[in-house]
């Protein structure tokens, strides 16, 4: 949801779900799971790159719309 709003993410690299959503790290920061010192790390480095938070906003934003809208998973239902 944050990622379909515009929001720079970092998530834990979690069995499901995270690498999936975010194309291998490329749409979302992803850390090694369970790993909140690594997570805090990346969140500061981040938010000190205000180029790269918007890029990765605005291709994740365009993304998670364009995969996972309404119209994009009725289509897979009827297809």
């Amino acid at each position: 949801e944050a990622m379909a709003c515009g929001v720079p993410c970092v998530a834990n690299d979690c069995p499901t779900g995270p690498r999936e959503l975010s194309c291998d790290g490329t749409l979302a920061v992803l850390v090694t799971n369970s790993n909140p010192i690594a997570f805090a790390q990346a969140l500061a480095k981040l938010t000190n790159d205000d180029d790269r938070m918007t890029r990765m906003a605005d291709m994740a934003a365009e993304h998670v719309r364009d995969r996972y809208s309404t119209a994009a998973i009725a289509a897979t239902w009827d297809g």
